[in-house]
């Protein structure tokens, strides 16, 4: 995959579809991509609660994409789950205004997969990092139930 300047690659979907796991792949292969990423944000911040930060590490994330596109670089991109179209466009007004390609990806799971997967996750952070706040299963169930806005194209 050959990235070309002023090209930003949104990765987007439901949580535990793999997105980090394919964009490892993809800045692991390419030279000169700059990642924004929410979850490398988020986890700047000692002791986040997504409930209490994550309206700052949206923020943040965003100040940080309207920062990297100045420098015309390709850029590919994990942020939040937009819930509507003005959360989206919010996100990438100065991308656009920096005259940046935006190619958007979804990807997706069925809902019981998902679920399975998170159950995994919650064991794991449960064993490697039990002080750690993160989403119960019923608040990732609600979460998946809420669905969130898919640009079009």
């Amino acid at each position: 995959m050959d990235f070309k300047q002023k090209t930003l690659i949104n990765i987007f979907g439901q949580p535990c579809t793999g997105k980090s796991t394919l964009v490892d792949k993809i800045v692991g292969s390419q030279d000169g991509i700059y990642c924004v990423d929410f979850d490398v944000v988020k986890r700047q911040l000692s002791g986040y609660y997504w409930k209490r930060d994550g309206a700052f590490t949206r923020q943040l994330t965003k100040n940080t994409l309207d920062l990297v596109v100045k420098s015309d670089k390709p850029i590919i991109t994990l942020l939040p789950v937009p819930a509507s179209e003005d959360e989206y466009d919010y996100y990438f007004e100065s991308a656009r205004a920096a005259g940046y390609k935006i190619i958007n990806v979804m990807l997706t799971l069925g809902r019981d997969e998902h679920v399975e997967r998170y159950k995994v996750r919650l064991e794991s952070i449960r064993k490697n990092n039990p002080g750690l706040r993160v989403k119960t299963l019923d608040e990732f169930i609600a979460v998946l139930d809420k669905g969130f806005y898919i640009p079009q194209g």
